[in-house]
Parts: C-alpha cells; sequence; structure tokens
C-alpha cells in the first residue's frame, strides 16, 4: 500500500504535496488547481477548486493501480466535510 502525506490545508499546498509523492506537478487555471495521476501510479486526475469565503472543493477522479492512503496531518480543525464516492470505494477516519 502507497502511503502520501500532506501537512497543509490549501489546495495549493495539498496538490503541490501529492505531486511531490507522485514524482509529477500540477497546474493552475485561476483558483482550479489539477494534478494529473502519472500512469505509474494510476489514471485521471485530482482537482482542488478554492472558492470565496474558504469554501473548497477536492475533486478525485482517479484509479490506482495499488491501495493508496492520503494522510492529511495538519494541527488546524477541519470544520466541515461532505465525502462522496460515485463508483469503488473508500474509508475516511480521524485519528488524534
Amino acid at each position: 500500500m502507497h502511503k502520501i502525506i500532506s501537512h497543509s490545508i490549501p489546495f495549493r499546498e495539498v496538490l503541490n504535496d501529492l505531486s511531490k509523492e507522485l514524482e509529477t506537478t500540477y497546474t493552475q487555471s485561476c483558483e482550479e488547481y489539477t494534478l494529473k495521476i502519472p500512469s505509474k501510479f494510476g489514471t485521471g486526475s485530482i482537482k482542488g477548486i478554492n472558492f470565496k469565503e474558504g469554501l473548497g472543493l477536492l475533486i478525485y477522479n482517479c484509479k490506482f493501480h495499488e491501495d493508496l492512503e492520503i494522510h492529511f496531518i495538519v494541527n488546524e480543525v477541519h470544520p466541515l466535510k461532505f465525502l462522496f464516492c460515485e463508483e469503488g470505494g473508500f474509508s475516511h477516519h480521524f485519528v488524534d
């Protein structure tokens, strides 16, 4: 299982962390950031969009060759999250 760690909250910094771990880069267009998954890890992309007043959206439209864990390790409270998976599965948990 591959593990990725991000110590960031703003999407630009999150995708910067993910791109380093996946040995690739990301692009930016206005407040939308896109990381294309390298073929050695899988297919698809991860997008982060920042809206006014601090609202943001992370869109994972990807499939990995092997199981992947993304650990968000931040000392700030994440006040609200909505998680939805259209196909396949994922798990989410908080760690103290």
